[in-house]
Protein backbone atom coordinates (compact mmCIF):
# COMPACT_ATOMS: atom_id res chain seq x y z
CA UNK A 1 0.00 0.00 0.00
CA UNK A 2 1.47 3.24 -1.32
CA UNK A 3 -0.60 5.44 0.93
CA UNK A 4 -3.51 6.11 2.98
CA UNK A 5 -6.55 8.59 4.13
CA UNK A 6 -6.92 9.66 7.75
CA UNK A 7 -8.66 12.65 9.83
CA UNK A 8 -7.24 15.57 7.36
CA UNK A 9 -4.75 14.45 5.76
CA UNK A 10 -3.37 11.67 2.52
CA UNK A 11 -0.35 10.05 3.62
CA UNK A 12 2.21 8.89 1.13
CA UNK A 13 5.08 6.57 0.71
CA UNK A 14 7.35 6.22 -2.59
CA UNK A 15 9.01 3.23 -3.80
CA UNK A 16 12.74 3.30 -4.75
CA UNK A 17 11.81 0.35 -7.02
CA UNK A 18 9.75 2.59 -8.89
CA UNK A 19 11.83 5.96 -9.39
CA UNK A 20 15.35 5.63 -11.45
CA UNK A 21 18.60 5.31 -9.23
CA UNK A 22 19.77 8.67 -8.40
CA UNK A 23 16.31 10.36 -8.29
CA UNK A 24 16.26 13.83 -6.90
CA UNK A 25 13.50 14.34 -3.84
CA UNK A 26 15.18 17.40 -2.62
CA UNK A 27 12.69 19.23 -3.86
CA UNK A 28 9.80 18.02 -1.56
CA UNK A 29 10.44 19.94 1.65
CA UNK A 30 12.00 17.46 4.22
CA UNK A 31 13.69 15.03 1.11
CA UNK A 32 12.30 11.34 0.68
CA UNK A 33 10.45 9.64 3.26
CA UNK A 34 6.92 9.37 4.87
CA UNK A 35 4.84 12.46 3.14
CA UNK A 36 1.62 14.18 3.74
CA UNK A 37 -0.60 16.04 1.90
CA UNK A 38 -3.78 17.66 3.43
CA UNK A 39 -7.49 16.53 2.33
CA UNK A 40 -8.94 19.24 -0.01
CA UNK A 41 -11.08 21.56 1.94
CA UNK A 42 -13.28 22.12 -1.41
CA UNK A 43 -13.84 18.38 -1.88
CA UNK A 44 -11.99 18.47 -5.02
CA UNK A 45 -8.33 19.96 -5.26
CA UNK A 46 -5.28 19.02 -3.43
CA UNK A 47 -2.82 21.50 -2.37
CA UNK A 48 0.41 19.29 -4.03
CA UNK A 49 2.50 22.77 -2.72
CA UNK A 50 1.78 21.68 1.23
CA UNK A 51 3.47 18.32 1.04
CA UNK A 52 5.96 17.65 3.28
CA UNK A 53 8.60 14.78 4.99
CA UNK A 54 6.63 14.22 8.12
CA UNK A 55 9.22 11.26 8.72
CA UNK A 56 12.63 11.36 6.78
CA UNK A 57 14.05 8.19 5.60
CA UNK A 58 17.34 7.13 3.48
CA UNK A 59 16.78 6.05 0.70
CA UNK A 60 19.77 4.49 -0.30
CA UNK A 61 19.06 1.97 2.72
CA UNK A 62 15.29 1.44 1.46
CA UNK A 63 14.18 -1.62 -1.13
CA UNK A 64 10.74 -1.06 -0.94
CA UNK A 65 8.33 0.67 1.69
CA UNK A 66 4.40 0.50 2.68
CA UNK A 67 1.94 2.67 4.86
CA UNK A 68 -1.07 2.08 5.84
CA UNK A 69 -3.51 2.63 9.24
CA UNK A 70 -3.33 0.80 12.21
CA UNK A 71 -6.19 -0.59 14.70
CA UNK A 72 -5.35 2.53 16.58
CA UNK A 73 -6.81 5.88 15.97
CA UNK A 74 -3.74 8.55 15.26
CA UNK A 75 -1.32 5.58 14.70
CA UNK A 76 0.28 4.38 11.30
CA UNK A 77 1.85 1.25 10.11
CA UNK A 78 5.06 2.01 8.06
CA UNK A 79 6.83 -1.31 6.93
CA UNK A 80 10.19 -0.48 4.74
CA UNK A 81 12.49 -3.30 3.68
CA UNK A 82 16.11 -2.39 4.35
CA UNK A 83 19.27 -4.61 3.14
CA UNK A 84 16.98 -7.74 3.27
CA UNK A 85 15.39 -6.90 6.68
CA UNK A 86 11.49 -5.83 7.36
CA UNK A 87 11.49 -3.18 9.53
CA UNK A 88 8.14 -2.06 11.44
CA UNK A 89 7.40 1.29 12.94
CA UNK A 90 4.40 2.52 14.27
CA UNK A 91 4.19 6.05 13.93
CA UNK A 92 1.85 9.11 15.40
CA UNK A 93 0.27 11.14 13.59
CA UNK A 94 -0.32 14.15 16.26
CA UNK A 95 3.47 14.42 17.25
CA UNK A 96 5.21 13.32 14.06
CA UNK A 97 7.75 10.65 16.18
CA UNK A 98 7.80 6.88 15.81
CA UNK A 99 6.30 5.23 18.90
CA UNK A 100 7.58 2.02 18.06
CA UNK A 101 10.08 0.40 16.16
CA UNK A 102 11.09 -3.10 15.28
CA UNK A 103 13.29 -5.00 13.12
CA UNK A 104 12.23 -8.69 12.07
CA UNK A 105 12.75 -11.20 9.57
CA UNK A 106 14.54 -10.93 6.10
CA UNK A 107 12.49 -10.67 3.24
CA UNK A 108 13.31 -10.23 -0.33
CA UNK A 109 9.85 -9.07 -1.36
CA UNK A 110 7.46 -7.03 1.12
CA UNK A 111 5.41 -9.37 2.92
CA UNK A 112 1.35 -9.16 2.27
CA UNK A 113 -0.23 -7.78 5.56
CA UNK A 114 -2.78 -8.94 7.28
CA UNK A 115 -4.42 -7.10 10.55
CA UNK A 116 -6.79 -8.14 12.86
CA UNK A 117 -7.57 -7.56 16.73
CA UNK A 118 -3.93 -7.52 18.62
CA UNK A 119 -2.14 -9.24 15.60
CA UNK A 120 -0.86 -8.62 12.85
CA UNK A 121 -0.13 -11.26 10.30
CA UNK A 122 3.19 -11.15 7.40
CA UNK A 123 2.92 -13.74 4.12
CA UNK A 124 5.58 -14.40 2.30
CA UNK A 125 5.12 -15.02 -1.36
CA UNK A 126 9.21 -15.48 -1.20
CA UNK A 127 10.11 -18.90 -2.91
CA UNK A 128 10.82 -21.91 -2.40
CA UNK A 129 8.61 -21.42 0.79
CA UNK A 130 5.78 -19.28 1.31
CA UNK A 131 5.94 -18.39 5.25
CA UNK A 132 3.77 -16.40 8.04
CA UNK A 133 5.06 -14.80 11.13
CA UNK A 134 2.22 -13.73 12.78
CA UNK A 135 3.23 -10.38 15.65
CA UNK A 136 0.82 -10.58 18.95
CA UNK A 137 0.17 -7.63 20.82
CA UNK A 138 1.22 -8.39 24.45
CA UNK A 139 2.21 -5.67 27.04
CA UNK A 140 1.59 -3.05 24.76
CA UNK A 141 4.42 -4.52 21.98
CA UNK A 142 4.49 -6.40 19.06
CA UNK A 143 6.03 -9.87 19.81
CA UNK A 144 6.75 -12.76 17.27
CA UNK A 145 4.52 -15.96 18.15
CA UNK A 146 4.03 -18.09 15.73
CA UNK A 147 5.79 -18.62 12.69
CA UNK A 148 4.82 -21.10 9.70
CA UNK A 149 5.18 -22.76 6.23
CA UNK A 150 1.64 -21.22 4.21
CA UNK A 151 -0.09 -23.75 1.61
CA UNK A 152 1.63 -24.08 -1.92
CA UNK A 153 -0.44 -22.09 -3.82
CA UNK A 154 0.11 -19.99 -6.49
CA UNK A 155 -2.02 -16.94 -6.10
CA UNK A 156 -2.30 -13.80 -3.42
CA UNK A 157 -4.96 -14.30 -0.75
CA UNK A 158 -8.53 -12.28 -1.63
CA UNK A 159 -9.54 -10.03 1.47
CA UNK A 160 -7.66 -12.57 4.09
CA UNK A 161 -8.70 -11.96 7.89
CA UNK A 162 -7.00 -13.27 11.00
CA UNK A 163 -7.62 -13.67 14.59
CA UNK A 164 -4.94 -14.96 17.63
CA UNK A 165 -6.24 -16.27 20.99
CA UNK A 166 -4.10 -18.17 23.42
CA UNK A 167 -1.67 -19.64 21.28
CA UNK A 168 -4.27 -20.63 18.41
CA UNK A 169 -3.69 -18.14 15.20
CA UNK A 170 -6.86 -18.39 12.90
CA UNK A 171 -6.85 -17.08 9.53
CA UNK A 172 -9.40 -17.29 6.24
CA UNK A 173 -9.70 -16.35 2.82
CA UNK A 174 -11.42 -16.59 -0.17
CA UNK A 175 -9.59 -18.47 -2.57
CA UNK A 176 -10.73 -19.57 -6.34
CA UNK A 177 -12.95 -22.79 -6.29
CA UNK A 178 -11.68 -25.47 -8.58
CA UNK A 179 -14.40 -27.53 -8.63
CA UNK A 180 -17.23 -24.76 -9.98
CA UNK A 181 -16.75 -20.84 -10.78
CA UNK A 182 -16.50 -18.19 -8.27
CA UNK A 183 -14.84 -18.48 -4.49
CA UNK A 184 -14.78 -20.69 -1.50
CA UNK A 185 -13.79 -19.97 1.78
CA UNK A 186 -10.86 -21.75 3.70
CA UNK A 187 -9.93 -21.52 7.14
CA UNK A 188 -6.89 -22.79 8.54
CA UNK A 189 -5.95 -23.05 12.96
CA UNK A 190 -2.44 -22.89 13.80
CA UNK A 191 -0.42 -23.14 17.14
CA UNK A 192 3.01 -23.64 18.21
CA UNK A 193 3.47 -27.30 16.60
CA UNK A 194 1.83 -26.52 13.71
CA UNK A 195 -1.46 -26.57 11.82
CA UNK A 196 -4.03 -28.34 13.59
CA UNK A 197 -7.35 -27.34 11.31
CA UNK A 198 -8.14 -27.04 7.36
CA UNK A 199 -11.34 -26.28 5.85
CA UNK A 200 -12.93 -25.07 3.12
CA UNK A 201 -16.36 -24.38 2.37
CA UNK A 202 -18.52 -23.47 -0.73
CA UNK A 203 -19.89 -19.88 -1.08
CA UNK A 204 -23.26 -19.32 -2.32
CA UNK A 205 -24.15 -19.51 -6.23
CA UNK A 206 -24.20 -15.34 -6.17
CA UNK A 207 -20.97 -15.51 -5.63
CA UNK A 208 -20.40 -17.89 -8.77
CA UNK A 209 -19.96 -15.21 -11.64
CA UNK A 210 -17.07 -13.10 -9.30
CA UNK A 211 -13.77 -13.88 -7.76
CA UNK A 212 -13.85 -10.53 -5.42
CA UNK A 213 -16.47 -9.14 -2.85
CA UNK A 214 -16.65 -5.72 -1.51
CA UNK A 215 -17.63 -7.42 2.32
CA UNK A 216 -13.93 -8.19 3.72
CA UNK A 217 -14.05 -11.62 5.88
CA UNK A 218 -14.42 -11.09 9.73
CA UNK A 219 -12.87 -13.63 11.74
CA UNK A 220 -13.06 -13.79 15.57
CA UNK A 221 -12.84 -16.20 18.44
CA UNK A 222 -16.18 -17.18 20.50
CA UNK A 223 -15.69 -15.89 24.31
CA UNK A 224 -16.38 -19.41 25.35
CA UNK A 225 -13.13 -20.58 23.66
CA UNK A 226 -10.15 -21.19 25.47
Amino acid sequence: KNGCVTDGWIYLVLSPADFPEGTDFSQIRGGYGLYRIPTATDGYELDVGAMQTVLPLSYEEIEDICVMKSPWDGVLLLLTLEHGALRLRLFDEASCTVLEDYTLDSYSSMPQVVQGEDVLLLLSYDVPERSFLALVREDGQYVPSLRGTLPNKSYRWYEPAVAYRNGHLAFATLSPDEERPGLSMEVWIWEEGGEVFYGKFLRAAAWEDSIYTSTPLRLSWKEDVG
